[in-house]
This record gives C-alpha cells, structure tokens and sequence, in this order.
C-alpha cells in the first residue's frame, strides 16, 4: 500500500499544447497574464500478488485526486470562439483505475484495466466536464507465444467512453458514443529476425463526418478540431526486425 501527496508547476505552451484546436475558424483570444499552472495531487495504490490454480497474478488499485489552483482554461464552450485564460473558480480531476494480470495457461497471459477520469473545470462561471476528454477507458490483452519465442500473438481491445461535446449548431449530441477498438499482431521469430503482420482498428471504426463544414473552410462554422473518435479506419502493416549480435 502507497500513499502520495504532491504539488507541481508548470508552465503551460499556450499554441503548443493546443495545436489541434486551430484547425478551425474560431477566433483567438488569450489573456495578457497567463500564469503558471499549479496543482495539489494526492491518493493511494494498492498492489496485490497472489496465486490461482498454480499461476502468478498481479492486482492493482489506484485512486488519486489533482485539486488545480491555478489552469490554462482552455474554452471551446461557443463555436466561434478559442478563449486561453486563467482558471477562474474550480478545477479537478477524480481518476479511479483497476489493473489485472494473471497467467491463464502455460504462456497465454491476460492484462485488464478500467480507469474512470473526472475532470472539471470552470467555463465561463460553471463548472462542467473538460471537452473531449473521455470518462471511462477499459484494455484487455491477450498474449501467447509459443516455446522459445518462435511464435508471438497478440490481441487488444481499448474501450472508450462516452465523452461531452461543446454546443455547436452542426452538432446534435452533447455527449458521444462509446466505442471499441481492436488491435492484434502475429510475430514469427527466425534466428535474428523477427517478421511480424498486423491490423489496427479492425472493425474499421471511424467518426462520422469529423470535419464540420468542410465544404465551407472559410466560414465561420468550419472546425476540424472537434474529434473524439478516430478518423483512420483499419489499417493492415507487415515489417521486420533484426536484432544485432
């Protein structure tokens, strides 16, 4: 069991950080006196190893809070505007995360996670969820490889949550959907060579329509900053590697 308690700095990369949100036609407006951000961070974990039917397991728990006196606000919260200032009010974040691995069968592993993320921040006067920021994430791994390594197989699958949308006239969610994504690989082993296929985003997910008025790039609605989903469906690679002596 652990127990932290910290406080940090940081100076914020006012266009740096937030490249991303210029790919739209939101007026810019920064405050005069960006100050640096500080923050109190504090909150436990827990490790736990044990064993079932013979095989080795690792359980973890966290929790932690981060109470913000002083943030970069970033504000999306109208469509025509990109508002950087000092927080004025509150901000938080809440994050809860659970871990587990354990050895199923002889060389097959699994690895799980759920994280839950709240994070806050006061828009304008209210308090609201930080934008685009997804509340709940999940993985689950499985990995077998075969005696000596010749043979490696890999599949994951990332779950992400339901995540607030900004109020945008082109837009008629407030929240999006949860979504899953699949990833696997197969790596063949031979001598200094290891060969491997792969396919990321196998179920070709993607968001729908993710640039907003893209036939219009200079009116005022255009943004394509608004992404909460991936915008590259399946992608199928090969590669190899070599390992020197």
């Amino acid at each position: 069991v652990r127990f932290s308690l910290g406080k940090g700095f940081r100076i914020p990369n006012v266009i740096v950080d937030n490249l991303y949100h210029l790919a739209s036609a939101r007026e810019i407006t920064i405050s005069d006196d960006i100050n640096p951000e500080e923050a109190l961070n504090f909150g436990a974990n827990f490790s736990y190893c044990f064993y079932l039917f013979s095989r080795e397991g690792t359980f973890n728990f966290d929790a932690y809070r981060t109470v913000f006196h002083n943030k970069l606000i970033v504000d999306i919260e109208e469509q025509s505007l990109l508002r950087f200032s000092n927080l004025e009010g509150e901000a938080y974040a809440n994050s809860i995360q659970f871990d587990l691995l354990y050895e199923l069968f002889d060389r097959l592993d699994l690895k799980a996670g759920y994280k839950i993320n709240k994070s806050y921040a006061t828009y304008s006067g209210s308090l609201e969820l930080i934008p685009l920021k997804p509340q709940n994430r999940a993985l689950l791994n499985l990995a077998y490889a075969t005696d000596m390594d010749k043979w490696k197989i890999d599949l994951t699958a990332n779950y992400i949550g339901e995540s607030r949308i900004p109020e945008h006239t082109e837009i008629n969610i407030n929240n999006s959907d949860p979504f899953t994504i699949f990833n696997t690989q197969i790596t063949r082993k031979i001598n200094e060579f290891d060969l491997y296929l792969g396919c990321e985003n196998i179920s070709d997910y993607t968001q729908e329509d993710p640039i907003i008025n893209a036939e219009n790039p200079f009116d005022d609605k255009f943004d394509a900053s608004l992404i909460w989903a991936p915008v590259m469906g399946r992608m199928l690679y090969v590669g190899a590697r070599y390992r020197l002596k």
